[in-house]
């Protein structure tokens, strides 16, 4: 993906957009975290939506993609990020 602004690129090769920051505590991978999201392909086509199914999921960090295991370990409580995942980062 080319460099937007605002985007940064962990070592891994994901990279993120924080659009809010938020407070308190990380979460750890035991943690169950409990989140809204959208998922798109990079071209836009629309995958799921929880708001479409809703309401916020909550589910154990450890049972995410890795790119979502390592994207959502740098929010804290309230954050809101765009995460672009990377193939390898998106299937075990």
């Amino acid at each position: 993906m080319k460099k937007k602004s605002g985007v940064k690129t962990t070592p891994s090769g994901l990279q993120y957009k924080v659009e809010k920051e938020g407070t308190g505590a990380n979460p750890k991978s035991e943690d169950i975290v409990y989140v809204n999201y959208v998922f798109k392909t990079i071209d836009g086509y629309l995958v799921d939506d929880s708001k479409i199914n809703g309401k916020p999921v909550d589910i154990p960090l450890y049972q995410l993609i890795p790119g979502w295991q390592e994207g959502v370990k740098l929010m804290n409580k309230g954050s809101k990020y765009i995460l672009y995942v990377p193939a390898e980062l998106a299937y075990w």
